[in-house]
């Protein structure tokens, strides 16, 4: 968060987040701006974005720091890794009953 050209203090940042929460009548404390981090981020991996477009919106140095955090939310590829492997297989059988050829090493 910044002011013009200048970023805040964390002291000047709790300060104008503890009067944001005031303001919106949320119980000072009750919501840490860190989670509206998370939320954030996690509503970007749900809506199917890469983990280098998340590193970029978090503002991480690097997309292994997103994925170090966050890499549990990423829907798994289990389901791909299977039917890859099921269509190589049962292309590699197809094609050994085409040519009459054994298993290919």
């Amino acid at each position: 968060m910044h002011r013009g050209d200048q970023y805040l203090s964390d002291n000047q940042f709790n300060w104008a987040w503890r009067g944001a929460q005031r303001r919106a009548g949320i119980v000072e404390g009750s919501v840490r701006f860190h989670w509206l981090r998370h939320a954030f981020a996690s509503s970007l991996i749900s809506a199917g974005c890469s983990v280098k477009a998340v590193a970029d919106a978090m503002g991480h140095q690097s997309p292994a720091i997103t994925l170090k955090t966050y890499a549990s939310m990423w829907p798994g590829d289990e389901d791909r890794i299977r039917t890859a492997i099921e269509s190589a297989w049962t292309l590699q059988t197809a094609d050994q009953l085409r040519t009459g050829g054994g298993l290919a090493d």
